[in-house]
């Protein structure tokens, strides 16, 4: 079984665009060994959350925030009280607008009190050493899990999606990816012991496509994909589906 989150982001205007799109979703979610989840933007998540009935889609908030004066976020309370149970966490265009390390930890946190399981994005700006990318994420995973209680079962899941991949021609290698995710990997097992580290699922978001998916989801260590303009385009969804074995 695979994980493959389709991050619409505001690709998509009008209701009308978001009703078609989410048919095709419904249509592919019940392919086998798929977990199909969508991160549609705020303005239509209610809407297609409450209209859908079954079971195979899961669905994602794109962001989550804290409950009081904050305009323009949507609280934690208000993801649950809409019947989502996901949210993702860090990604790199909340931290370009300001969200620093303090504040994905904050929202870690925020998620883990109302029981919703946060996907946490991680990844560096660029690549100026081996070691020092490898030392940027892992910093960054300390950080999002400061609050993270050690006794409780680990649910989150863990995205590597190295900001200078995002729409770039030349996206890292399989290779790349294998060794950060055997990074990350260790690094959990690190901090939380082997069993527990060794159950967070880890996937990878940064211009994947039906090109480069069969390579990357035959990765020992990759659960599944993250996509962003990609899950707005129906055929190269069912595409990327189609090379999970």
């Amino acid at each position: 079984m695979k994980i493959i989150i389709g991050n619409w982001k505001t690709y998509l205007d009008s209701p009308k665009e978001a009703k078609n799109l989410f048919e095709k979703y419904k249509i592919l979610s019940k392919k086998k060994n798929v977990a199909l989840m969508l991160a549609p933007s705020h303005i239509h998540l209610l809407s297609l959350r409450s209209s859908y009935k079954g079971k195979s889609l899961s669905f994602v908030a794109q962001s989550l925030g804290f409950s009081g004066a904050h305009t323009g976020c949507i609280s934690a309370r208000q993801i649950k009280e809409a019947k989502v149970d996901m949210a993702l966490v860090g990604h790199s265009e909340e931290r370009a607008r300001g969200l620093d390390d303090e504040g994905v930890a904050k929202k870690v946190q925020e998620a883990y009190k109302n029981k919703i399981l946060p996907i946490i994005i991680v990844g560096e700006h660029k690549r100026d050493s081996e070691a020092e990318h490898y030392k940027f994420v892992r910093k960054q995973i300390q950080s999002a899990l400061k609050y993270y209680p050690a006794n409780k079962p680990l649910k989150f899941i863990i995205a590597y999606e190295p900001v200078w991949a995002v729409g770039a021609a030349k996206p890292p290698s399989a290779r790349d990816i294998e060794m950060m995710m055997i990074y990350i990997r260790k690094t959990l097992v690190k901090l939380f012991g082997d069993r527990k580290g060794r159950a967070v699922p880890l996937i990878y978001g940064g211009s994947v496509n039906s090109l480069s998916a069969a390579s990357i989801l035959s990765l020992q260590e990759v659960s599944g994909v993250l996509l962003g303009r990609a899950s707005v385009d129906a055929k190269e969804l069912e595409a990327i589906i189609s090379k999970i074995k």
